[in-house]
This record gives structure tokens, sequence and C-alpha cells, in this order.
């Protein structure tokens, strides 16, 4: 959307051999879902050639901050640098208390953290933690804070949200994939290769290790004389997801990487070794996903242990991924405004009125001349029982609602202009809209055949109350009732 105006977001994470490389994966999956409507730069200390590589992949804009361990020094150099109150701050990585969080928010831009702990309190706008086993009392936060929980909101990379897209099925298992992320601190990768070797089972053994895995000479060595093992380092996200694509079954950690194998549709043996991992690990076993280990640090890997029946109860759930509406709408949400119409919105009103589609949707759809039009506006913008709304992103005009107060209903009208639609933009301008007046009984006439718009008040929670003809035309009624 080459005319979108686009708002600045910085990613703050970083990735190396001592943390992993979790969070910088997951920051620039997200930052990838957001790029074509936001300005996406990131803010990494020392980060290393493959690391670069990576993020280039997605954004050329690169912030490389001084080595430090004085974070809260650090979020307040940001702050001044680079903070006009206008932007949005993405935080992913454990350093970023609340503390941090208070000195960033403090510019007045909108913070979202991406957290796998709930181990601080989080003074941020939203909170994102794709963990299917976490809920929002796990949370301590401020009011105003949107928890975004759950697989509904997993980060993904482009590849694996195609792949979900794809139903997949599996007739025969043949192939392995070993991978436990880009650090893989225990070496489990090795004793999880040793046992598939000893197994004799399968066909093909695809292996994967990140940069920051310290083991991968031993690790060669391992594999030179066994013609049916293959050793990759370093993929790039289609990559990756091409090899996984070979695979049937996969032996991997509770993070991201076990998300990106659920999505191309493989069946997985799945534990934990980290505390971070935990609530993957618990939201896969309440929705029987995967076959399950418990602490990986615990667990015997043998030829017993790694079998082709050992998979066979797990099962794949490609159908939560593939869709980023939700993320999406979550960001633009935090850029879009509403102020009162005035009489210099004239022109704006008239432009969006004889739009064909509202036309088309309109009660009324012969188009309106703009001598009438400029009468009705200004007669109706100064009328009490009548409210206009703008929204806006950047200061830049997208769309509009009407309110009518007829008694004790009010009745909402809406548009949004033809170069702004499909977005989600028309919910969330109708949900500020009601979040500003919290005690109107709400009612929305909607044609028939308009599904976008129905889709929209459903999504709202509006409920049909009735159908009614009108001028020939089937109307649904939809009503809420704010509490």
């Amino acid at each position: 959307m080459d005319s979108f105006p686009k708002s600045k977001i910085y990613f703050r994470a970083d990735g190396n051999t001592k943390i992993g490389l979790g969070h910088i994966t997951r920051s620039l999956a997200l930052a990838d879902m957001l790029k074509e409507y936001f300005d996406i730069w990131v803010m990494i200390q020392q980060p290393s050639r493959e690391v670069i590589k990576q993020i280039h992949e997605v954004t050329p804009n690169i912030i490389e901050l001084s080595p430090s361990e004085n974070y809260l020094e650090e979020a307040r150099f940001i702050a001044e640098k680079y903070l006009t109150g206008e932007e949005i701050v993405v935080l992913d990585g454990y350093n970023f208390q609340t503390d941090y969080q208070r000195i960033i928010k403090s510019k007045g831009v909108k913070l979202v953290c991406i957290d796998d702990l709930h181990a601080w309190h989080f003074v941020a706008d939203v909170v994102i933690n794709h963990a299917g086993g976490v809920k929002e009392s796990d949370y301590s936060c401020e009011p105003y804070t949107k928890l975004c929980l759950g697989l509904e909101y997993a980060l993904l990379r482009k590849p694996f949200l195609e792949a979900a897209k794809q139903e997949r099925k599996i007739e025969k298992i043949e192939n392995v994939f070993i991978c436990f992320g880009g650090s893989d601190p225990h070496n489990f990768t090795e004793k999880a290769l040793n046992a598939c070797i000893e197994a004799q089972v399968f066909r093909e053994i695809h292996v994967v290790v990140g940069s920051a895995y310290t083991h991968f000479a031993s690790l060669k060595d391992l594999t030179i004389q066994e013609k049916n093992v293959f050793l990759y380092q370093n993929l790039n996200a289609q990559d990756l997801c091409n090899v996984m694509q070979k695979c049937q079954v996969g032996i991997v950690s509770a993070s991201s990487i076990a998300y990106e194998c659920l999505a191309v549709g493989m069946y997985l043996i799945v534990g934990y070794y980290a505390e971070n991992q935990k609530a993957i690990y618990q939201g896969l076993i309440n929705k029987n996903h995967i076959t399950a280990i418990d602490n990986y640090i615990f667990f015997s890997f043998n030829k017993e242990t790694i079998s082709k029946q050992s998979f066979l109860c797990s099962k794949s759930f490609q159908n939560y991924f593939g869709n980023t509406k939700k993320i999406t709408e979550t960001f633009l949400e935090l850029i879009v405004h509403i102020r009162l119409a005035n009489e210099q919105d004239i022109d704006l009103y008239f432009e969006w009125a004889n739009d064909i589609e509202v036309r088309r949707n309109s009660i009324n759809q012969e188009p309106i001349l703009y001598n009438n039009h400029c009468k009705w506006f200004r007669e109706h913008l100064n009328d009490e029982s009548i409210i206009f709304y703008v929204g806006l992103i950047k200061g830049i005009p997208f769309g509009q609602i009407r309110i009518d107060r007829k008694g004790e209903f009010n009745y909402i009208n809406y548009t949004i202009d033809k170069k702004f639609r499909g977005i989600g933009l028309g919910k969330i301008l109708i949900n500020k809209t009601i979040n500003l007046h919290k005690d109107f009984k709400w009612v929305a006439c909607v044609k028939s055949s308009n599904k976008p718009s129905k889709k929209i008040f459903e999504r709202l929670n509006f409920t049909n109350k009735s159908d009614e003809e009108i001028n020939g035309e089937l109307y649904k009624i939809y009503r809420l009732e704010t509490k």
C-alpha cells in the first residue's frame, strides 16, 4: 500500500550465543508482518554478521547500540536521541523490565512488549505472548494494557504463514527433522542425532543449527560417515521451511521452532529446557498436538525412546496459523486517532459520500449533488442529535463515523476511504467510537449483501436482532448494548 502514511516502529532485541536468537527471530517475524504499513527499524547491541544478514531480510534500517549492561542508561539514550512521541517501540528481551519501559513511555510513544515469562510489571500499551499455556491472570500490568495471548498471536515468519495455508496429509513417515533453536546451549542436537542414527528407522535425518551454536565442528565430525544425515547452519526462513517440508516428524524444543514445524504440518516430539519454554509446552499439551516428554534435561535420548511410533499420538494443527489480521489490527489501532468533524471537512465528506461502493450500500443509492451535500452537512454539523467523527493516521483522514441519536438508541454509520480498505480500519474506527461513548446503546443498519460490514459488526459483538426490507432491499439490524 504505497499511499499508506507509515509510522516508525523501533524494535529493540538482541541475539547471540549467550541468550540465543529467539528474541531477534520473533521480533523480525513481527516486523515482517508489519512492514507494509510501518517504517521498520531494529536497535541491537553487537550483532554478528549472520544476525545483520537476518535483519536485512526484513529491513535495511539497523541501529547498532554501544555495548552496555546499564540498560536504564541505554533506555534514556534511546528516548532522548530517537523518540519524539510519534513512534511505536517494541521491546523483546529480559533486560527491558518495568523501569526501562517507563523511561521509553515517558516520551509519549506507544509501547509493545513481546514476552514469554510474565515475571515483572508491565506498563506497555500492548503485551504479546504467543504461548498457548498463558492466561491474563498471570500478568501484572496497567489497566490500559492490552494482553494479546495465545496461538492467534503466533509470531511466525512469512514462509511458515504461507505453508500453514496449504493442508498437508502425511501418509508415510520417512524423514526426521532435528532443531533446538539458534544456540542449543545443552547440545541436545547431538544427543538427538545420535539416538536417531542408532534407531535406524528414518531414511533421512535433517539437522538444523543456528549461528549461535558452538558445537558445530563436533557435530560435523559425527555426520561425516552418515550418508543419510544432512546438516544445515544459518538457514534463512524460506530455506528452513523447505527443509521442514521434506520431513514428516520433528524433535524440537518448545519454542517458536515448534510452531514453525506445526505450521508446515509435521508430527512432533517436544520438550523444554528453559523457563521461558514452559508456557508454550503447556499450551501444546493442553491441545494434545504433540508427543510430550517434559524436561529435556532429564530425558534419555536413545534408540528406544526415538522411534516412528513415538510420533503417532501427535497431530498437526496448521489451521491455527496463517492469519496475521489480529496482530496487524492491534498495531494499526495504536496509530489511529479520531477527532470531531468540522466545516473544513465538507469536501472530504462529499468525496466519501459519492464513492461507488458507498452509494451501492446506502439506502439512497442516487449520486449526491454538491450543493445539496453542502446544505445538509452544514445543517447537521451543529445538530446536537448527530455526532461526526473523522479517523486519522498521522494526521491524514481515512474515514468517518456518523452517530444519529434517536431516543435511547444511537445509529452508527461509517465510511472508509477506498485507499484504506481491507486492513481492518473500519473495525478500529467503530471500536474507538464505541469506547468514547460507553453508555450508548448502539444500532447499525447494514445491507444484507454488504458482507465486509456485517463481519465488522459481528466481530464487535453486535447481534443481528431483526431483518428489515427498505426500498426493496434486505437490511440486517444489529444492536450492541454496552455496559
